[in-house]
């Protein structure tokens, strides 16, 4: 149809105005808080109808005006909508923020999977605390003309306050799924302790980086292990306190790979992460999955696709790598990470978490 110079002329014209469409939700001043920031950066994000949608309901709210809507999940917990609720805290009265599955298909055509979340507010003022539910599921109600009842029974909400909000995601002022009134004293009696973000001169720090790109780099990949070559680790080769959980498909030409994570930088025989022991978390996962936070100790030269998130070397001090794994594996954990996640983990959700930097001869590591 391109050949046809009419028609190419239209379509050319049509496909120009995304770019100019585009710049000005990012730019306007209607929708300014389309735009987050952390630490002094823009946070890139894709433009989503829901967000447009949801500042414009604000804008054209008048003052002591109620709105209700329904939107993705996103909200709550993405780090590109994190301007959207610091409007949402600091700008109105929040009521009531429910997550809903699609388990009934309530949405025909959408996923079962995908989650919905039922927002209420009043543009006046701003919000000290709100009501909650997540996790919402529609087969929990016995028929489905009694799903309105069932949205509507308080006994199944907590009271979430914002300064709890921003002392478990100082960054990104995301929203927690807790289930219940336990939840939230868990979180809070967490936030004694620092997120891992934080640097200490005189203790255990934790980088995390995507180390293969199973698409970019797939130039590298070698199906048959000959020759001494490195094994691939993916997520699925993981689980909790093991390495072995299933054999690798891919191996990889070591002096191939040092020369892919150099880039232009020389060789000259330094030592890259891969040469030491590291531990691996499994960045794929949902929420409802039943467990979210697998982690695992790998052994030294090999190298991992980006189903994984993998750490610096520990060799100076292996037993931090021991203590780490063992947080990550445990249940408070991988609650928490639970609570912040809609599908995969991400190293910006892991930063955020706090945990405990236990040292030998600390007090709690002698009681351990």
């Amino acid at each position: 149809m391109l050949e046809d110079p009419e028609i190419q002329a239209a379509w050319l014209e049509y496909c120009s105005t995304y770019s100019h469409t585009s710049a000005y939700f990012k730019k306007s001043d209607q929708y300014k808080n389309q735009r987050s920031e952390m630490h002094g950066k823009s946070v890139s994000r894709k433009i989503n109808l829901y967000a447009l949608f949801l500042e414009n309901c604000f804008n054209l709210l008048k003052s002591h005006g109620y709105c209700g809507i329904i939107i993705p999940t996103g909200f709550y917990s993405d780090l590109g909508t994190k301007q959207l609720r610091e409007m949402v805290f600091s700008e109105t009265r929040l009521d009531t923020l429910l997550g809903l599955s699609n388990e009934k298909f309530i949405f025909e055509g959408v996923h079962h999977s995908v989650k919905f979340c039922l927002l209420t507010f009043e543009k006046s003022g701003s919000t000290d605390t709100f009501e909650a539910c997540f996790r919402i599921n529609p087969r929990e109600a016995i028929r489905p003309q009694k799903l309105g009842e069932f949205l509507s029974d308080l006994s199944k909400r907590v009271h979430i306050s914002v300064d709890l909000i921003w002392k478990l995601s100082p960054d990104s002022i995301s929203v927690m799924e807790f289930r219940n009134s336990m939840d939230v004293q868990i979180a809070m009696k967490m936030t004694k302790h620092p997120p891992l973000r934080q640097k200490f001169d005189d203790r255990w720090n934790l980088t995390l980086n995507q180390e293969i790109n199973m698409t970019s780099d797939s130039r590298l990949f070698k199906q048959t292990s000959i020759n001494n070559l490195l094994r691939l680790y993916e997520g699925k080769m993981i689980h909790q306190f093991t390495h072995l959980n299933a054999e690798p498909r891919y191996w990889l030409d070591e002096a191939e790979v040092r020369q892919a994570l150099l880039c232009k930088n020389e060789d000259s025989g330094q030592t890259l992460p891969y040469e030491e022991y590291r531990i691996a978390l499994r960045a794929v996962g949902e929420n409802t999955n039943s467990r979210n936070f697998i982690a695992s100790v790998i052994p030294r030269k090999v190298l991992c696709g980006h189903s994984l998130l993998v750490s610096g070397g520990f060799d100076e001090d292996r037993r931090a790598l021991l203590v780490i794994c063992a947080f990550f594996n445990s249940f408070v954990l991988d609650n928490a990470i639970k609570a912040r996640i809609a599908r995969n983990v991400s190293m910006f959700h892991i930063y955020q978490l706090t945990v405990p930097r236990l040292q030998v001869g600390d007090r709690s590591s002698q009681k351990s």
